[in-house]
């Protein structure tokens, strides 16, 4: 059975709305909908069928290695998801486009290929609308809105499968039942996933907050490592002057187990101020903007953590909300896809939290094993700059960097500082701080990237997945210092493990930014409008041009005394049965094929005549729509048939 009608577009503009992708939903909608009210139709062979298949097996195909290549696989798979109604439009618009109103499920299956289709077709409509509520819930942003929609739509298409002598009232107490059970289930275990993962945290590491958010709040040694495998640029810099060396996005104050966690990481929003430049979110109140940095980012769902330089003091962001937590991370949300924000710096502005006792943690077994270490370094004497660049000392004169470790350990940290002294800059950084730690020091583990590629094709610098790094925070004379120990090698180790393609990548990747701001731009000018309605008088242009084409023709037949071409096949013999069982209330509906229509009334008519019936109505279908046509004694056994057909269901004809 198809879809109601309008469902197929209704269920096409839910997904824009949650995708965001409204002008070309809103097309494919429309012509889903005019195909559905087309009088001419197409019959297509199983192998128009394949074809439409294969188109949509390449589309889906080349989406993946796109989103793959652009934005690594697990980020890939989510706008896969989302985006399958695009991927899946060529099968639902060869469907309804077509005589039979059914799809060769060859198109769908290699291996039903060349069987006989005639018992191996399918109705792909429901499917295809069930694809885009799916596809909606990929891509939702997780406001209620998704449910309702989802709630609204379901119960519409379940509309036609309601028992039949049931009361419709007593059917829609069952389904606003359903809704209301399902609104508290899905609620209910969103509670027990938070409290569950809480109760988790706090059973391990014992009494105060941490947060386990992976986005945010924890890393682990060997993350960064396999983010710096890719050369993806993931942020565009420009300064007045040298821009910042480092731009971090986080930090963490608790070590456990090789794993680095921000403990009492609670987030606040961030307040806003105005000036004669315009509204900032304000980091440092009171500070002073004495440099400012552009940053250009993607953020695909519009969600991102913020790199910024340690003396932050405002930032310039479109954004529904930012907030921060007292370890300097900021959080943008409701943001557009890709992103430009402007940071105003200031000698002495900082946006992290004094220290307190968990700055000076040191779990018992890594203090056994950094004693030794900070006895020979005499730190426990020393003033905090003079055991900083002690520190600094040490590491570049004995150690080496290198991408990955060559054995496994199950003290990482032991194997680093007394065997291997080679290792990538999270071991760099957990070590630091914990020397530091032990040596009385406060200090914390901060993430973001190193800022170190300049692009004469873009004129800015550009920050690759590889300039992803990690580096000390220090407390110094009272304020935040970054201290970053790894070797300066390892910028060129990481460059020279660089892709020969990558120019081609960067141009691509540039093309695509500069096209994603343009449109931001202009739909923030109102220009999104103006352009909706610039395609709307170019299609509304060519349907006059078409329709004057026409009527020129027309008047050129008329004044040579010709009669203009009627339309091939509307004298075909079948529309005497169309006729003939509308004054029986069972008439064909204009958006109806032929075979759907037999289809529908089949059950009212009887074996015997529901099959003779889709006979006549696969002859009629071919007679007006085929380019083939029929054969003589096909034209002659569709006249005989419909004559036949009409005796046989004389009782009806009497009545």
């Amino acid at each position: 059975m198809r879809t109601p009608p309008f469902l197929l577009g209704a269920g096409l503009l839910f997904w824009s709305v949650q995708s965001g992708y409204w002008i070309l939903a809103g097309l494919l909608a429309f012509i889903l909908e005019s195909a559905r009210r087309l009088e001419r139709r197409w019959e297509f062979a199983p192998k128009d069928f394949y074809r439409v298949g294969d188109l949509s097996t390449v589309l889906f195909a080349s989406t993946v290695v796109y989103l793959v290549m652009t934005l690594g696989v697990i980020q890939a798979w989510a706008l896969v998801l989302c985006w399958l109604p695009i991927s899946l439009f060529p099968v639902i618009a060869a469907q309804e486009l077509s005589v039979q109103g059914r799809l060769d499920l060859g198109a769908l299956f290699w291996s039903l290929r060349g069987k006989p289709s005639a018992a191996r077709s399918i109705d792909v409509s429901y499917p295809y609308f069930a694809l885009c509520i799916i596809s909606s819930g990929a891509a939702n942003r997780r406001t209620p809105v998704y449910f309702a929609g989802m709630y609204v739509l379901c119960a519409w298409a379940l509309w036609r499968f309601r028992p039949a002598g049931r009361s419709a009232w007593r059917w829609a107490a069952v389904v606003a039942a359903a809704g209301i059970l399902g609104a508290g289930i899905a609620g209910g275990l969103s509670s027990l996933q938070v409290t569950l993962e809480r109760s988790a945290i706090n059973a391990v590491f014992g009494g105060g907050e941490v947060s386990m958010d992976p986005y945010q709040t924890r890393t682990a040694m060997g993350q960064i490592g396999k983010i710096q495998q890719s050369g993806d640029i993931a942020l565009r810099v420009r300064a007045q002057g040298k821009p910042p060396a480092l731009l971090r996005a986080a930090s963490y104050n608790h070590y456990s187990n090789a794993q680095w966690f921000a403990r009492e990481p609670g987030f606040r929003p961030v307040s806003t101020v105005q000036d004669g430049t315009g509204s900032w979110w304000e980091l440092s109140p009171d500070a002073s903007v004495e440099q400012a940095v552009l940053v250009t980012a993607a953020w695909p769902k519009g969600i991102g953590m913020l790199a910024l330089p340690l003396n932050a003091s405002r930032v310039g962001l479109l954004a529904g909300a930012l907030v921060r937590n007292k370890l300097g991370a900021v959080k943008a949300s409701e943001a557009p896809s890709a992103v430009t924000y402007i940071v105003g710096t200031a000698p002495g502005a900082s946006r992290d939290a004094a220290p307190d006792a968990f700055d000076l943690e040191v779990p018992p077994a890594d203090a056994a094993t950094l004693k030794p270490l900070v006895k020979e370094l005499k730190l426990g004497g020393m003033r905090p700059a003079q055991a900083v660049a002690a520190v600094s000392r040490f590491f570049a004169d004995n150690f080496r960097y290198t991408i990955f470790q060559n054995e496994a350990s199950a003290e990482p940290l032991k194997n680093f500082l007394f065997k291997t002294r080679a290792g990538h800059c999270e071991y760099f950084a957990t070590s630091t701080v914990l020397l530091l730690r032990a040596a009385g020091l406060p200090a914390r583990y901060a993430t973001g990237y190193s800022v170190q590629e300049y692009s004469r094709l873009e004129k800015e610098y550009v920050v690759r997945q590889r300039h992803a790094h990690a580096w000390t925070l220090v407390w110094i004379d009272g304020a935040w210092r970054d201290l970053d120990t790894t070797p300066m090698s390892w910028p060129e180790i990481e460059q020279s493990r660089a892709s020969s393609l990558e120019p081609l990548s960067d141009i691509a990747g540039w093309a695509l930014l500069r096209f994603s701001l343009w449109r931001q731009e202009l739909a923030l000018s109102g220009g999104g409008g103006p352009m909706a309605w610039l395609l709307l008088t170019i299609l509304i242009g060519w349907m006059v041009w078409k329709a004057a084409a026409l009527a020129r023709a027309s008047r050129r037949a008329a004044k040579r005394g010709e009669e203009p071409p009627a339309a091939r096949g509307t004298d075909s013999e079948f529309y005497r049965i169309e006729d003939h069982l509308g004054r029986a209330e069972l008439g064909r509906k204009r958006w109806e094929a032929p075979a759907a229509w037999v289809e529908r009334i089949a059950e009212g008519l009887g074996e015997t005549k529901s099959a003779r019936l889709r006979s006549l109505a696969a002859l009629h279908s071919r007679y007006r729509f085929d380019p083939r046509g029929l054969s003589a004694a096909e034209r002659a056994s569709l006249k005989a048939g419909v004559s036949d057909w009409l005796a046989l269901d004389g009782d009806r004809i009497r009545g």
